[in-house]
């Protein structure tokens, strides 16, 4: 609670922009909030509350769970709200590895049904997209046979590359040759559904900002370390993606097992690109002819360690590891504060040793800042981490139009 209080001043612009957001987001985390307590944390006036919470009802997305405990003053009992799950659903896509992946889950993030098909890299855009709606069907097809008075809210998609969530857009992917992909307004023709995108990056960090360790704050990094490195920075409540939806993305290289190119680096607020290789100052990120005419440049981005499994990491791996995150987020937070600073894919045997040195190495590399001004996590658990994360992106979307 004391984290949403100061992320959240009273009165602030910014509340009043996202409190059906996070008023939502309050009810999805399994807490059985009054509407009376959700204005005593949020700082929001009782009116306000009411009326989100009838904008909430009325859209079918929560409802009365019954009655909580009298206060000491006595009074009436306060009525319980909770999350409507058993009519509404989404349904999520994703790549994973030479796999398409879709499933349907409920406004809980638990997943009803799930399908999954091999895919031959070579197939190019317009056949995934083709298999994406064949999925999309399929699993509308089977869910609504056995629910059908359920309602299907929207698709939602995690992609491996750089993405344009605004225009729908599937910027570019190495493996599939994707290049200014119209892939949300194709799904959204072949299945009736509307439909969304983001990277995996923000993927990633949406879970954790609404089921996680960050969440409901405001300003926040997610960093995946291991398998490869990935990132995004949330500022002032949304994903950070630079001006050529780089940041997080350019950061997704192998730091086990690969050749000295991948070493190489961007930091997450994309403001300069460090030597990745068939990359120049000239190359044209900064007047937006992204690479052009050179396919090859991004040839040690495409790289993704999908079984980390089989990687059994020595201290001297984690060492590496806490070396570069060191560079990125020390010239993040010379640029902006985080709260919050949220770390996944350490093996948990090192948990306790990664966040230890972390701070010494942000201490060493920041003029001595103190550690203790920067609160260092391990991501939360989360068994099915990339539906939620779709979950939350697609919520976002519907309700308020944040990103």
């Amino acid at each position: 609670m004391e984290a949403i209080l100061s992320s959240y001043p009273r009165n602030s612009g910014a509340l009043r922009e996202i409190k059906k957001g996070l008023i939502l987001k309050l009810i999805l985390s399994g807490e059985k909030y009054s509407g009376a307590e959700l204005g005593r944390v949020l700082n929001v006036g009782r009116s306000t509350v009411l009326h989100v919470i009838r904008e909430l009802k009325d859209e079918g997305l929560i409802e009365e769970t019954g009655y909580g405990e009298t206060t000491e003053k006595g009074g009436r009992k306060p009525l319980k709200l909770g999350i409507k799950s058993d009519s509404n659903f989404i349904i999520c896509l994703w790549i994973k590895g030479n796999f398409l992946a879709g499933s349907v889950i409920d406004l809980k993030g638990r997943t009803l049904l799930a399908l999954k098909r091999e895919m031959d890299i070579v197939e190019g855009p317009d056949v995934l997209v083709e298999e994406m709606i064949n999925i999309v069907k399929k699993l509308e097809s089977g869910f609504l046979a056995e629910k059908p008075f359920a309602k299907l809210l929207a698709c939602g998609i995690s992609f491996s590359g750089r993405v344009d969530p605004e225009k729908g857009m599937a910027l570019y992917e190495h493996n599939f040759g994707i290049k200014d992909f119209p892939i949300c307004d194709i799904i959204s023709s072949g299945t009736g559904l509307r439909t969304y995108i983001d990277n995996r990056a923000v993927i990633a960090g949406t879970a954790e900002n609404w089921f996680g360790n960050a969440r409901n704050l405001r300003n926040f990094v997610f960093l995946q370390v291991l398998p490869s490195m990935r990132s995004v920075a949330f500022l002032d409540g949304n994903p950070f993606r630079g001006i050529n939806h780089m940041a997080g993305e350019v950061g997704a290289i192998p730091l086990a097992g690969g050749a000295s190119e991948n070493q190489f680096i961007c930091d997450i607020v994309d403001t300069q690109i460090f030597k990745l290789p068939g990359i120049s100052s000239r190359t044209g990120f900064r007047n937006g002819d992204f690479l052009k005419n050179k396919p090859g440049a991004l040839t040690a981005l495409r790289h993704f360690l999908e079984s980390v499994e089989e990687f059994k990491y020595t201290k001297n791996d984690i060492d590496i590891v806490i070396g570069c995150a060191k560079k990125l987020l020390g010239n993040f937070i010379s640029f902006y504060d985080p709260e919050t600073i949220v770390f996944s894919g350490i093996p948990d045997e090192y948990h306790d040793y990664f966040l230890e040195e972390m701070k010494k190495a942000l201490y060493s590399s920041m003029y001595m800042v103190p550690p203790e001004n920067y609160r260092l996590e391990m991501a939360s658990s989360l068994e099915n981490r990339t539906e939620l994360g779709i979950l939350g992106m697609v919520m976002d979307r519907i309700l308020n139009k944040i990103n």
